[in-house]
C-alpha cells in the first residue's frame, strides 16, 4: 500500500475515485479486486508497476512462490467437496 501511494505521488496520479466505504469486494463502481491468490498473482505478474516498485528480482521471486502456493492449494480437497460429493456415492 505504501509503495502504491508513493508511486501515485511520484507520477502525480489524480485521485479521481472516491474512497471505499465498507467492503470493496461489494463495490461495483470500481474495477473488481482479485478474488483469489491466483488472480492476484497473475495481476502482479503482468504489472509493469510491480517491477518498478519492488524490482525485477523480488517481483519474479514473489510471483513464483505465490504460483507454487496456488498449485499446492489446488491439490487439496475441501471440506465442502467432501461433504457434497460423498453424499452422492
Amino acid at each position: 500500500s505504501l509503495a502504491a501511494g508513493l508511486y501515485g505521488i511520484r507520477h502525480q496520479l489524480p485521485l479521481n475515485i472516491e474512497a471505499t466505504k465498507g467492503n470493496e469486494y461489494e463495490n461495483k463502481q470500481n474495477q473488481a479486486l482479485p478474488n483469489n491468490l491466483w488472480s492476484a498473482t497473475q495481476a502482479m505478474k503482468s504489472s509493469p508497476i510491480a517491477e518498478e516498485l519492488f524490482g525485477q528480482a523480488f517481483t519474479d521471486h514473489f510471483v513464483r512462490t505465490r504460483e507454487w502456493e496456488w498449485k499446492q492449494y489446488e491439490q487439496q480437497v475441501s471440506d465442502w467437496e467432501l461433504k457434497r460429493y460423498f453424499e452422492l456415492v
